[in-house]
This record gives structure tokens, sequence and C-alpha cells, in this order.
């Protein structure tokens, strides 16, 4: 693998007529540059695992939207974590091959709720989901949802209007679905715990959480 002291002009300007080719910085241990023949340039760190020597590739990100100096900070960042016994390359992996929580209520909906809830229950489970709290959510990681992403998935049901035909009136303020708050997070903490209790994600974040507001709010 070719050495070489690598610069903003040198990245910006490498060509390669090779499938890939792999250019590792001489000021920054572990850090290389891959550029491929179509032009994608993509930074990488090796690194050798503390508990058992084993070689592991973490990849960082794409060139220009990752420059030379952040590749450089994030290598310094990852060989800090390293050198405490992380490994950094393995839990992103981890984290890749963890289900979205779109896709972790889907199989909570087939493998437990058609089982467990009424017919009238799982309509209102689908509305709640797809009302409030897929589009909050729904793309994210399982293991990237903390207690900041649901505050703010429960405050945007917090102010919630209900705007069904019938229910609003010209010159009166929508009228704010007061119960619909709790029953976001009674429906997200029912989906974590389940997907707890079958081993796909080890934390709930909703633990520790309390329902929105009084049902007489």
């Amino acid at each position: 693998m070719p050495l070489k002291k690598l610069n903003a002009r040198f990245v910006a300007t490498i060509r390669t007529d090779q499938t890939r080719l792999e250019i590792r910085d001489i000021d920054e241990e572990g850090l290389e540059l891959r550029v491929t023949r179509r032009g994608v340039k993509t930074w990488a760190f090796r690194y050798r695992r503390k508990s058992d020597s084993r070689k592991r590739l973490l990849t960082f990100g794409r060139y220009p939207a990752m420059s030379l100096e952040e590749a450089r900070i994030r290598a310094q960042e990852a060989r800090a974590r390293i050198s405490r016994g992380a490994d950094p390359a393995g839990r992103e992996q981890e984290r890749k091959a963890t289900p979205t929580f779109r896709e972790i209520a889907e199989e909570w909906q087939s493998n437990y709720a058609e089982a467990n809830r009424s017919e009238r229950v799982r309509q209102d489970d689908q509305s709640v989901l797809c009302c409030h709290i897929l589009p909050a959510i729904g793309d994210m990681k399982g293991t990237d949802i903390g207690r900041s992403e649901l505050s703010k998935l429960l405050n945007g049901a917090k102010a919630a209007t209900d705007a069904r035909k019938g229910h609003t009136r010209p010159g009166h303020r929508p009228r704010r679905l007061t119960h619909r708050p709790n029953r976001v997070f009674e429906l997200t903490r029912a989906i974590f715990r389940w997907a707890v209790g079958q081993g796909i994600l080890i934390t709930d974040p909703t633990l520790g959480m309390k329902r929105c507001c009084s049902a007489h709010t």
C-alpha cells in the first residue's frame, strides 16, 4: 500500500486507473484514502483490535463531504477509543445490522399484536404509528433512538390537532388530541419492551420515562 504525506491538493486531484487505490497517510497512523477508478474517494482507518490483535477496518466517510483535516481528527478519536479497548469497527457493523424502528414495529405487529390485540386496537395502533410515530422515528436505527428523540416525538404528538372531518368548525381553534400523546408513548414503549424481550435490542429508551400527561388535561 503506497505511503504518502497527504495534503488537501493531493486528495482533491488524485486519480487512478486501478479498480481501487489505497493510500496510507504518513502523518496519521492508520488513516488511508481509498480511490476508485470512477473517482469515488473514501476515508478509512486500519487498526488492530486490542483484545486479540485482529486487523480491523473502519470507514469514516467520503471526500469531499469529509475533508482531510476532519478525517485526521476522526482517526485520532478512534485511536484514543481503541487504546481503551474499544472496537469501533465492530460497533459500526452491529449498528448497520440493527433494524430500523419501522422494521421492528412491523415485526411486533406480525409476531405479537395480531395474536394478542383486538382488531379495533390494532387499527388504532396502525393509525398512531402512521400519523405520529413512524414519521418521527420510523427510519432511525433502534439503537439510535434515545430520550431526546422520544421527547421530540411526544412533543409533536402534544401539538397535534384533530383534523378529522366534522371535528373542526370554521372560526374555532382546532381541537387538541389530549389523549393521543399518552397513546403514542404507550405504543412506542410496548414495541421497545417487546424488542428487548425478543433480543432484537439490548436497551429500552423508554425505561424510566413517564406518560406525557393526565387523561384529564
